[in-house]
């Protein structure tokens, strides 16, 4: 019987007085005779993350630790579900809430879109230049551009704002060449001040529709 130890502290036992032989150790077992050749499963200091929960690095502190990065995995549930979510984790955030914006004043929305929408301070809308009450869209772009902008106001105005709290446009055109008639209906709108703007030749939009607009507006909270 030979006995010898590794590096790393174990203690392993050869039954074979010929050491050339040795094709492989085997750890002693504990409990077990000195002939046993049954091998100790690893103690593990880890487990496994369960869904919810978030694993960090925890700095150690102490004279002892002073300029280390290492430190303890910490494990804190963030389940949304669970009583357990720390506070601090949830003070200080603000949710915002949102808010359909409907009137009788624009084009009826579908079940693709709202009128308006109201979220955080800010009030967004898209409209084209066609009547409240229906119908075939005009064919002139300026025509098009005035009725576009008063359904705009319109939405703005139902959710508690106005065309002067608009801080972003963007309008679609199917032909850019149509922006100096949707430049004249505009400046009637926006005679100082206007928007932040961008304009925007597209392939093509709602048959009839020559011109479409974005609008962004902020009212505060």
């Amino acid at each position: 019987m030979t006995t010898t130890t590794r590096p790393c502290g174990e203690i392993y036992s050869v039954s074979c007085p010929d050491w050339s032989t040795v094709s492989s150790l085997f750890p002693i077992g504990r409990g077990w005779g000195s002939s046993s050749t049954k091998r100790l499963a690893p103690r593990s200091r880890h487990r496994r993350i369960a869904p919810g929960e978030r694993a960090f690095c925890s700095p150690r502190t102490g004279p002892r630790h002073a300029g280390r990065t290492t430190g303890r995995t910490v494990v804190q549930n963030f389940n949304r579900t669970s009583s357990a979510l720390p506070r601090a984790s949830i003070e200080g955030v603000h949710i915002m809430s949102k808010t359909v914006v409907r009137t009788k004043d624009a084009p009826i929305a579908s079940p693709l879109f709202s009128q308006g929408i109201r979220a955080g301070g800010f009030i967004y809308t898209t409209q084209v230049g066609i009547s409240p009450s229906g119908g075939s869209p005009s064919a002139d772009v300026g025509t098009q551009t005035a009725e576009c902008l008063k359904n705009i106001q319109a939405v703005l105005e139902s959710g508690g704002g106005s065309l002067a709290d608009v801080v972003q446009l963007t309008i679609y055109l199917i032909d850019l060449a149509d922006g100096l008639d949707v430049n004249k209906s505009y400046l009637s709108f926006f005679p100082t001040e206007p928007p932040s703007r961008a304009c925007v030749e597209v392939a093509s939009l709602a048959p009839g529709i020559r011109v479409e607009m974005q609008a962004v507006a902020y009212i505060g909270s």
